[in-house]
């Protein structure tokens, strides 16, 4: 895959009643804490009914409000995970769990790809490794990702924001 191509943009919308492509842009990588982790934070909004057109999400905090989204990229060098763990710690705050590095709970309802590599999914419980076309449905959850392969991760995701007070989902035993 060319990855040069990895942060294009294509928004929709309508124009004299029909629908017509209103920006078509490239979107930069941003280097998260190191050249192991890399993301492209593509596009978000935090009122998304409201008729404008989606915003810049670099302009935005990187959690969507509740009813908000983001959609992003991110890349994981295999190796070293000290670039990502950093990362989380850095953007994520609060929702960072101090105690573990890498590990994070949001609230939002997370929906990732893996397009290309080999990614650990690590929860309190336990991990679950994940190829390429696997699908992760995130429901506010303390996790961490990692490598673990020997080729570059790269996991696509939309964030749908959430109450901060939503009660979480039950496994089912």
């Amino acid at each position: 895959m060319d990855w040069t191509r990895l942060g294009r943009v294509v928004i929709t919308g309508h124009r004299d009643h029909t629908s017509a492509v209103c920006s078509d842009l490239q979107v930069d990588a941003v280097p998260l804490a190191g050249p192991a982790a890399v993301a492209h934070f593509l596009w978000g909004d935090d009122d998304p009914g409201n008729g404008a057109h989606p915003r810049d999400v670099t302009a935005q905090s990187p959690l969507p409000l509740p009813g908000g989204y983001r959609v992003s990229y991110l890349r994981l060098a295999p190796g070293s995970q000290t670039d990502y763990h950093t990362f989380i710690r850095d953007t994520f705050g609060n929702n960072a769990d101090q105690q573990h590095p890498g590990f994070h709970r949001t609230p939002t309802v997370d929906i990732s790809v893996v397009v290309q590599g080999t990614l650990r999914l690590e929860l309190d419980d336990g991990t679950v490794d994940l190829e390429a076309g696997a699908v992760v449905v995130q429901n506010g959850t303390n996790h961490r990702w990692s490598n673990v392969g020997d080729d570059e991760v790269v996991l696509a995701t939309v964030m749908l924001g959430t109450p901060a007070s939503a009660p979480p989902v039950s496994a089912q035993g």
